[in-house]
């Protein structure tokens, strides 16, 4: 028994996933070392990231991928920090909405500045190799 043959297309996809394990192993090298200049762990920075309306602790916690007794714990850290707040929320008294302060979005800011701007991988493409790339990473990812 050989190796199993590959096609053309299987051979394709092998090296757009290896590409693509690289450039995700790059950016949450960037993501990490970010978060710590920031004084942040990365998961907190995540909840940041996160972090775009008011939600419930239990929407965060499932867009961070924890469970939402681990959100506890972190949003207690950010609150402390003055980065986040619960807020009650207006139709159930029983949950806690989240919400940046001030200083939340600035740090937000901050943080997608110094993860963003002057990215390697993207410098060295052309505004429509850039836009290219956009526009097939939201068809690869199901965004419109």
């Amino acid at each position: 028994m050989g190796a199993p043959k590959t096609t053309g297309a299987s051979k394709l996809d092998h090296e757009v996933g290896d590409l693509l394990l690289q450039l995700m192993e790059s950016m949450r090298d960037r993501f990490f070392v970010t978060a710590t200049d920031l004084g942040l762990t990365p998961t907190q920075a995540t909840a940041l990231h996160t972090l775009d309306e008011p939600c419930p602790m239990r929407e965060l916690a499932a867009n961070i991928g924890h469970d939402a007794s681990h959100v506890t714990a972190i949003v207690d850290r950010l609150e402390s920090q003055g980065l986040v707040e619960r807020q009650p929320d207006p139709h159930d008294r029983r949950v806690k909405r989240l919400s940046l302060t001030a200083d939340g979005r600035a740090l937000k800011e901050r943080m997608h500045a110094d993860l963003f701007e002057h990215l390697p991988v993207i410098d060295r493409l052309t505004l429509a190799q850039r836009r290219e790339l956009r526009d097939l990473l939201r068809l690869a990812v199901g965004e419109p």
